[in-house]
């Protein structure tokens, strides 16, 4: 059979996933946590790693050599120099 043997090839998604996340108190916080809980019924942990905030999950999210997976950031920070952002980002809130 074919898709036995690709299947085997093929490594598993991970069932971790890096959120960089600002303080303790603020909102963006309360978001994640609430995140974790729904993926959490998927198997899927959310790990969340704090941040000085919004400019700081942005350069996280777009160095690759970081371990952050996903963050929550806000329409119109970045550097608009940038023409090749090395990941995309899309989130509604």
């Amino acid at each position: 059979m074919i898709w036995p043997s690709w299947a085997q090839l093929q490594p598993l998604p991970s069932k971790t996933i890096v959120m960089s996340v600002g303080s303790d108190g603020g909102s963006h916080r309360a978001h994640a946590l609430r995140y974790a809980e729904v993926l959490a019924h998927q198997g899927i942990r959310l790990e969340l790693r704090k941040s000085a905030g919004l400019d700081e999950n942005y350069q996280r999210l777009n160095d690759l050599s970081s371990e952050i997976d996903l963050a929550l950031v806000q329409s119109g920070i970045g550097d608009t120099r940038d023409s090749q952002p090395r990941r995309t980002c899309i989130c509604l809130i």
